[in-house]
């Protein structure tokens, strides 16, 4: 599973869908932002009209978690496939079914994935702890024909 939490930097709350100049009732307005609290319509972190809403801050373009896509929209490498490819290393990097060059070629292919693949390779790998020979070749970069 995927998460992903947007933030409007700078107090801006348009993207949130609160329309904060027809909600006048700020009698129980408190902020989630800072541990503060403070009365007001809108704006980052705060509510409106007695409802309580928390935004988060701005993110990196990163996500974390046991389930989540082998890519990263975020410029560079994920940590799942900096773990996966640590971790394959380990376990199948002397192995025949290896068709990495070098962890980063197994980054660089992992980010490629679907999360399908990744999902697929990363059960192979685990299986890979009792029987390297028979499920390294599908946590490899091809696959090896099941991934």
């Amino acid at each position: 599973m995927l998460t992903v939490t947007f933030g409007c930097p700078g107090g801006d709350d348009s993207s949130t869908g609160t329309d904060t100049e027809h909600h006048h009732d700020t009698e129980h307005a408190t902020s989630s932002s800072g541990g503060e609290e403070s009365s007001g319509g809108g704006g980052t972190g705060s509510s409106s009209g007695g409802e309580e809403s928390t935004t988060g801050g701005p993110g990196d373009g990163s996500s974390s978690g046991g389930e989540s896509e082998g890519s990263s929209s975020g410029g560079g490498v994920s940590e799942e496939c900096v773990t996966f490819c640590s971790r394959y290393f380990n376990t199948c990097g002397g192995n025949a079914g290896n068709d990495y060059a070098s962890e980063e070629d197994c980054q660089a292919q992992c980010s490629g994935w679907d999360a399908a693949g990744f999902e697929c390779r990363q059960m192979h790998l685990e299986l890979a702890q009792e029987d390297a020979d028979t499920h390294c070749p599908h946590a490899s970069g091809s696959g090896g024909g099941v991934c």
